[in-house]
């Protein structure tokens, strides 16, 4: 289904642009699987999460699945991502395409989700895999730092349901980039 065609929560359409307008949504387009680059994402490892960098969204800050078009501006007591299903559709809706684990090549840019549902006193969460060119993969939990998997397992305790493999499409994503003053500095860049 393309971008386009895809429904946002409350029945509205999700407007896609062929070019920036003005100058407040922009495309990202990505360029094969990314580079593993831990000494410059480290450097501000606090105002990333795991969404933000497996898609490599340098001026993105915090990033939460479905909000990459700001359409939840009017509502930020609903960003959360509630149920399993909700972070799979939510991904749609930023333009991200479902792939098999058979079509993981260092020539797309590809991540894996996992999520936890809510249990006592544990609030429901996210976590994402990004498959880097080295064909290995890495992540990061949070405000801390950006690592590589090392033999683990997606799926773990804290994270016990896999969502799936995602791609970024060829044609790239649009979003609303955050105002992240520090985002301009040379080495913001360089991720």
């Amino acid at each position: 289904m393309a971008l386009s065609e895809q429904v946002c929560p409350e029945g509205r359409k999700i407007i896609t642009f062929e070019k920036p307008v003005g100058g407040i949504h922009k495309v990202h387009k990505p360029y094969g699987a990314p580079e593993y680059a831990p000494d410059v994402w480290n450097k501000y490892s606090s105002r990333f999460n795991c969404y933000a960098y497996a898609m490599r969204l340098t001026r993105n800050g915090w990033s939460i699945p479905g909000e990459l078009l700001d359409l939840f501006s009017g509502d930020r007591g609903k960003p959360r991502v509630r149920f399993e299903d909700e972070l799979y559709e939510r991904l749609l809706m930023d333009g991200h395409k479902p792939v098999e684990e058979s079509d993981i090549s260092v020539e797309k840019h590809i991540f894996a989700a996992v999520f936890r549902n809510s249990t006592h006193n544990i609030r429901p969460d996210f976590h994402f895999y990004s498959h880097d060119s080295d064909g290995e993969w890495s992540h990061k939990q949070g405000m801390k730092e950006a690592n590589k998997l090392n033999g683990e397992q997606f799926t773990n305790r804290n994270y016990p349901e896999f969502v799936g493999y995602f791609e970024m499409p060829e044609q790239g994503i649009y979003y609303h980039p955050k105002h992240i003053p520090w985002a301009s500095s040379s080495s913001a860049n360089k991720l």
